[in-house]
């Protein structure tokens, strides 16, 4: 008895030290733009693939609310995961001295590798049954990205200047959330989304005339060495399953979900350094960052009881989100207002085996639509979020006198490249190539009860 306790004390314990580690740091590389696949290893290993298959509390909560009312037992669980991504910029500028300026005619080529460290990313979540309803709680880490490319000392690429670019985003969300049984066979659910968000940009693109224009308006000169800021947003959830083996027979689920999107005050930032070119004083400017609506069905389908498919397809509404929209890397005034994304489609694919009454494996697939058309792709090389392949797999150990599941996952992001040309002038044009792969292992251990 001893031991149980001082276990579930421990257990208790270090899902405290990860709810607050995940207020200080994530970032990573995902197959659906700026948003994470899945949340947890177990979500995660399943390709992100939960619309219709609750198997825990954070990929229900974080996939589908309704789905809480299907989580087998009462729970508390934690995650860590650790990312690896790889991101290189490749360039080539072929400059036209008939357009003007004293440059001879010419070209400049070069390559650069981001340089890039390991990041974490926690998760928590919490369910609990209570008659025909189910109340839980995930906090986690939910998008991000990082890309960290130094100038030459040669200046061989031209596309980073002679300082340089370099970016880190920061995607948390706090999910109370709460479902109920309003048929044996359908659930309802809904989550508060509270977001928080930090973005540094360096130099800061937003705000500002593109470098062709000359000369610069007054406060169209590049914007370096800004701090990070830090910003809140709130949304909602709301989806249904269909437990359609309860009404059938079938072995079949089924489930839709809306987010809405997740609205936030527009970042803030202060040039340290740089300065209006017309008074020489300080300069600073925002940007309206929003998450995007996200419309989503799933279905799974139990043909055996220890045998589980799930697919799940989503939509996302990049193109008509703040931060995002195609007509923003050019606002109505010329400035560079956002990244000019396209809305996209992703389509994620699980399976699940339980080849012992103490052992899960799994394996999952998740596709997803390009965001960044070619001729953006100058101003997302320090967003190369086009990844569009990513393979998973994971299992998990029961420890049976102590109901503790231990899970582990391992996901690959196969490399994926895009380019585009973007022309300054007649005969000034830009050839951008962006690279990007990575490498991710989570981590979950979950306490039911």
């Amino acid at each position: 008895m001893l031991p149980h306790v001082i276990f579930r004390f421990a257990v208790t314990r270090a899902a405290a030290l990860a709810l607050c580690a995940v207020l200080a740091s994530t970032v990573g590389v995902n197959a659906q733009g700026v948003l994470f696949r899945g949340m947890g290893a177990i979500n995660e290993s399943m390709g992100g693939a939960g619309i219709a298959a609750p198997l825990d509390s954070a990929g229900a909560i974080y996939t589908n609310p309704a789905t809480l009312s299907g989580v087998p037992e009462n729970e508390v669980a934690f995650g860590l995961g650790a990312l690896m991504p790889e991101s290189s910029t490749a360039s080539f500028y072929r400059y036209n001295p008939q357009t003007g300026g004293a440059l001879p005619p010419g070209y400049a080529y070069g390559k650069t590798k981001s340089k890039q460290d390991t990041y974490y990313c926690p998760s928590f979540a919490v369910a609990r049954h209570t008659g025909d309803w189910t109340f839980g709680c995930a906090v986690g880490a939910i998008g991000g990205a990082s890309a960290n490319y130094a100038a030459p000392d040669d200046g061989t690429n031209p596309i980073l200047g002679t300082y340089g670019k370099s970016s880190k985003v920061k995607v948390i969300e706090l999910m109370p959330s709460a479902a109920y049984k309003y048929r044996d066979w359908i659930s309802v659910g809904a989550t508060a989304v509270v977001g928080c968000f930090s973005l540094k940009v360096d130099p800061m693109p937003f705000g500002r005339y593109p470098a062709a224009t000359s000369p610069y308006p007054p406060d169209g000169g590049p914007l370096y060495r800004s701090v990070t800021d830090y910003t809140f947003g709130g949304g909602a959830n709301i989806g249904v399953l269909f437990d359609l083996d309860k009404r059938f027979g079938i072995g079949v689920k089924t489930g839709f979900v809306v987010k809405s999107p997740v609205w936030a005050e527009p970042f803030q930032f202060n040039g340290a350094t740089s300065a209006d070119l017309a008074t020489g004083l300080r300069r600073d400017t925002e940007f309206k960052f929003m998450l995007p609506l996200i419309l989503g069905w799933g279905v799974s389908w139990t043909p055996h009881k220890d045998l589980l498919f799930a697919l799940d397809l989503r939509y996302f509404d990049y193109a008509n989100t703040h931060g995002f929209k195609p007509d923003s890397v050019l606002d109505k005034d010329g400035k560079i207002g956002g990244l000019g994304w396209d809305s996209i489609l992703s389509v994620a694919v699980g399976v699940q085996y339980s080849v012992a009454a103490d052992l899960k494996v799994r394996a999952g697939y998740c596709w997803s639509e390009n965001p960044i058309p070619g001729d953006v792709q100058f101003a997302n090389v320090v967003a190369p979020l086009f990844i569009q392949h990513v393979a998973s797999v994971g299992l998990t150990y029961t420890i049976a006198s102590t109901n503790t599941d231990i899970s582990l996952t391992w996901s690959h992001a196969f490399k994926s490249s895009q380019g585009g040309v973007a022309t300054q002038a007649p005969g000034n044009v830009y050839h951008v190539k962006n690279t990007v792969n990575a490498e991710t292992i989570f981590l979950s251990i979950t306490q039911r009860f």
